[in-house]
């Protein structure tokens, strides 16, 4: 089931990156970006819970340094992920893609620490208004519930159960 996943996952994965940038840029603009202070850090904040409400199926949502220290607890509806604060991302595969490439990334399924499911993050550059990178945003989800937000027919929904059913 999960090698079916993952071949799923490889067939959306530009989809799910596209959605999650255009969340990503819609929500953290660079307008509300001036300088390295609180106000553009509650800003980004703001624009972080905006997602959190578009995007119920995500497991946590969380805000790194540019060196990759989580700023704060995570935002999760889920009490036992709201934690994290200086957590220490900065060699991790989506914080370092993210910095090099200066854009939105998505990472490959990797196994969670806080459950047996395969997750994925989403990760977001924020920059100030000279081009220096502030802060990156980034949120944890569940593989499956992934493929069933972005892939309509996978096997966990019901178009996908009946699909399996008919067949």
């Amino acid at each position: 089931m999960i090698t079916r996943d993952i071949e799923q996952f490889n067939e959306i994965k530009s989809s799910a990156l596209s959605y999650f940038c255009y969340l990503f840029s819609k929500n953290i603009a660079k307008t509300q970006i001036v300088g390295n202070d609180d106000s553009t850090y509650s800003n980004v904040k703001k624009g972080l819970y905006r997602i959190y409400d578009d995007i119920k199926k995500a497991q946590r949502f969380y805000i790194v340094d540019k060196n990759g220290l989580q700023i704060e607890d995570a935002i999760s509806r889920n009490k036992m992920m709201q934690y994290g604060n200086d957590e220490d991302f900065s060699t991790g595969p989506c914080f370092t893609e993210t910095i090099l490439k200066r854009k939105c990334a998505l990472s490959n399924p990797y196994p969670s620490s806080e459950t047996s499911d395969m997750i994925i993050t989403a990760s977001y550059p924020v920059y100030d208004e000279d081009n220096i990178l502030l802060y990156v945003v980034m949120l944890d989800i569940e593989l499956k519930k992934l493929l069933t937000l972005i892939h309509p027919s996978s096997s966990g929904t019901t178009f996908g159960i009946l699909n399996k059913v008919t067949y």
